[in-house]
């Protein structure tokens, strides 16, 4: 994890100072600025989980913030239903891989992909590749 132990707190944090610089542009009925919103981002996974980003993704996150921001304003939730049905359909991924994880520690291996010669299946490898996209 990115953030050691305390990444769910570094997370919450930033989603904090995120809604922070939302709450001081509206209060000051200002429009966001794309920039702004990018140091905002780059300064967070700096300080906050010794990340520097180097692939320009502070912008494509910043115009997605923004995007949210307005249609938010506007009344319209529908990317973030769509953000947080994506979550929620993550987070069982998740739950449903640690239950059979779990289940397989008992030590059979046949039942952890594990062929009777030693080798894995393909099933697994696909599995790997889907646990890998989650994080």
């Amino acid at each position: 994890m990115w953030g050691g132990e305390s990444t769910k707190e570094k997370r919450d944090n930033m989603v904090d100072e995120i809604v922070e610089h939302f709450d001081g542009v509206a209060a000051k009925k200002q429009t966001p600025e794309a920039t702004d919103l990018e140091d905002l981002l780059l300064d967070i996974m700096d300080e906050d989980f010794n990340i520097s980003l180097e692939d320009q993704s502070e912008k494509e996150v910043a115009k997605i913030l923004i995007t949210i921001y307005g249609e938010c304003r506007a009344g319209n939730f529908s990317t973030v239903d769509k953000l947080a049905d994506e979550r929620d359909a993550r987070e069982a991924r998740g739950a449903e891989s640690t239950s059979v994880q779990k289940s397989q520690a008992g030590g059979n291996f046949a039942a952890a992909g594990q062929e009777s010669d030693g080798e894995f299946s393909a099933t697994d490898d696909e599995s790997d590749s889907d646990a890998m996209d989650e994080d």
